[in-house]
């Protein structure tokens, strides 16, 4: 009888150790060995929405201080004997071959109780003061002819609700223009700034911007380099950031906002592009002519 006992104990143990290993094996696999149900909150699909969320609603708020900018400039024949308008008899250029418009995008980051203040690139509202025209004729620019504004976008025929703007100062050597309106127009509070060093290869990033002026869009890509260009000496590429963005002409003069977590931070604004890559000049260089630039909050 106390065999059977002992036989019968025997039995239950084993499959008691069986089954312990079971359940462990299972928790091995599933990648939970402790407090298993804090790991699994760890991955709540809620807490991405709300995050993702956030983010959104920041890109909303910063978009609507994303401007359309339209330039226009008018050109005349340039004349070897001096450069005056040309005098009556005088052949000109018809009217449709002496206008220029350009546009690019711009960034509305300060108001006070007279005047909204945006950036943007220099060259785009800064018009070449010579150029050939179809007939490969030299023209220069016509004095006072420049003409800046705020509009929906390239399609945009109708003026009588353009906002006229004001060059205030360009800074050559970053090639960045502060422009005004007397319109009170919003400014973004939604974003946090960052030092170009403290930038690093990889980040997320989203630029919103008017891409061959079509309408506001925000493009996304990452940090590419922060090592600028070796042996490129160009005075205008300072800060340098090199992005592996999806822009397109019309994003010139766009900010650049970097992603970590869900906030979003001030890092630069777009220079130019060339095929996939996208050239920023980092907050760092703005910040001692600039120093309201990228505050936010």
């Amino acid at each position: 009888m106390g065999r059977v006992v002992g036989d019968f104990q025997l039995v239950i143990a084993k499959k008691f150790v069986a089954a312990g290993a079971g359940s462990l094996s299972m928790l091995l696999t599933s990648g939970c060995v402790n407090n298993c149900s804090r790991s699994q909150s760890e991955y709540d699909p809620g807490s991405q929405v709300i995050l993702e969320s956030r983010i959104q609603n920041a890109l909303n708020d910063i978009g609507r201080s994303t401007f359309f900018l339209k330039v226009a400039a008018e050109y005349v024949p340039f004349l070897s004997s001096n450069l005056e308008e040309p005098s009556e008899g005088e052949p000109t250029p018809k009217s449709d071959d002496n206008k220029v418009s350009v546009s690019g995008t711009a960034f509305a980051y300060y108001r006070d109780e007279n005047f909204t203040y945006l950036i943007t690139a220099a060259h785009v509202v800064s018009p070449p003061p010579f150029r050939m025209d179809e007939n490969l004729n030299l023209q220069r620019l016509k004095s006072e002819s420049v003409q800046l504004s705020l509009a929906d976008n390239q399609l945009d025929k109708d003026e009588s609700d353009d906002i006229v703007l004001e060059l205030i100062k360009t800074y050559e050597d970053v090639d960045i223009s502060i422009i005004r309106a007397k319109n009170f127009l919003h400014v973004s509070t939604a974003y946090d700034a960052l030092e170009t060093n403290k930038l690093r290869a990889g980040e997320e990033v989203y630029v919103p911007g008017f891409p061959y002026g079509m309408t506001r869009f925000v493009s996304t890509g990452k940090i590419g380099s922060m090592d600028g260009v070796p042996h490129f000496k160009a005075q205008k590429f300072s800060c340098p950031i090199l992005l592996a963005a999806e822009t397109a002409p019309g994003h010139s003069g766009s900010p650049v906002f970097v992603r970590r977590g869900d906030r979003l931070y001030f890092a630069g604004i777009v220079l130019g592009l060339r095929d996939y890559i996208t050239f920023v000049t980092g907050k760092s260089c703005l910040d001692s002519e600039i120093p309201v630039l990228g505050k936010g909050r």
